[in-house]
């Protein structure tokens, strides 16, 4: 349910809007899980229902920008010490119902990277083109310096089906350890130990490049590194790109170990 009908279906009478707060953070959090937009909807029902929710970070660390720069700050404020959930896509926010450019889509992310080293996850999905989408949005996560480090980065998704750009990104100074759970497609990452090394979930969608033997030795990398998967998801989208590394000056990878794996 949307948060509008979530907070609707609950009685209006004064004895609900009376209902133990400890109830209330229980509803709250799982409508949250459905539609972000609920901790503002239930915050603005009654003097009860604000103060139970504003007295509750786990509603707050859930952070999509999208313009709305004084709630965003207030998001942030109210989750206190927690760590942030990022959401990033190119569907029209809730106020002007249009359809960000990339300037948008950039200046939303930008505006979370002081609060990088509390990010638990970042989840950019983009559906329409725009072009060097990820040279504009992910440069500043490019640095190799400490200051791009993600220490409590958990999840990461980065979805965008139309990019025609091979170049390859090395994200968060080669530094997210804690990193188990990682969704791609459209995007080409450095693999590295430390980046990659703990991954526990990869759901990966390759974008083939010509010839298909880079491709597979690409992939095989990439599994030699991320060796203690559980589960895998891996799928292959057709191009007539040529990837701009090749792969045949290098010793082949003919067999990878995956000896935790679960699901495939």
């Amino acid at each position: 349910r949307s948060s509008r009908n979530v907070v609707d279906a609950l009685p209006s009478d004064s004895s609900a809007q009376q209902l133990p707060a400890d109830i209330l953070v229980l509803i709250f959090l799982l409508g949250t899980v459905e539609d972000g937009e609920l901790p503002v909807a239930a915050s603005q029902v009654c003097f009860h229902w604000r103060r139970v929710a504003i007295s509750c970070p786990l509603l707050w660390c859930k952070l999509r920008p999208d313009g709305r720069v004084h709630l965003n700050r207030t998001r942030i404020v109210r989750r206190r010490s927690l760590p942030l959930d990022v959401e990033i896509d190119d569907s029209p926010h809730v106020s002007a119902r249009t359809s960000p450019t990339l300037a948008k889509l950039h200046s939303q992310l930008s505006s979370t990277l002081p609060f990088l080293s509390s990010w638990h996850s970042l989840s950019i999905n983009i559906t329409s083109h725009y072009p060097y989408l990820w040279n504009t949005l992910l440069s500043k996560l490019c640095s190799k310096s400490g200051t791009s480090s993600a220490p409590l980065l958990q999840r990461l998704s980065l979805v965008y089906p139309s990019n025609d750009d091979d170049k390859e990104f090395l994200l968060f100074g080669e530094q997210a350890p804690r990193l188990q759970d990682l969704r791609l497609h459209g995007i080409r990452l450095r693999w590295t130990p430390g980046l990659f090394g703990n991954l526990v979930h990869l759901d990966y969608i390759h974008q083939v490049v010509t010839p298909a033997h880079d491709a597979v030795q690409e992939v095989l990398s990439m599994l030699a590194t991320s060796c203690r998967l559980q589960t895998l998801s891996i799928g292959f989208q057709s191009t007539s790109r040529i990837s701009p590394n090749s792969w045949s000056s290098r010793k082949p990878i003919t067999s990878v170990s995956l000896v935790s794996l679960e699901r495939l």
